[in-house]
């Protein structure tokens, strides 16, 4: 069985559009592991719902977890995505997001692109 990581990764691949390039990001990303632990692509479900049948996965807003360690470095690499927005959760805020209720999750931060 495939690692869910990995089917993230190459719907990423898949969902190419405007300035947004699926390939160059997951490339970024594999070659910057040990930058992040995790990361998803989401969207509309209506619209993504609707755009599946004429096989397009249609996606804006990237989500990658990392820490407060690794946050500045994984940075650098996403510079050049030409995102329209970045922004990102950190403390409270991030762990509500992941659901961490204790302490577990206080040096988690989720950066967050989105492309229109």
């Amino acid at each position: 069985m495939a690692n869910p990581q990995d089917l993230w990764l190459e719907l990423i691949k898949l969902s190419s559009f405007n300035f947004f390039d699926g390939e160059r990001v997951v490339e970024d990303l594999k070659a910057n592991r040990e930058l992040w632990d995790s990361a998803i692509m989401l969207g509309n479900e209506g619209i993504l719902l609707r755009d599946l049948p004429k096989g397009i996965h249609n996606v804006d807003t990237l989500y990658i977890l990392t820490d407060k360690r690794r946050v500045e470095k994984l940075l650098e690499v996403v510079k050049g995505w030409e995102y329209d927005n970045i922004y990102m959760l950190e403390g409270e805020e991030a762990m509500s997001f992941l659901g961490f209720w204790s302490s577990e999750g206080t040096d988690k931060v989720v950066v967050v692109l989105w492309w229109d």
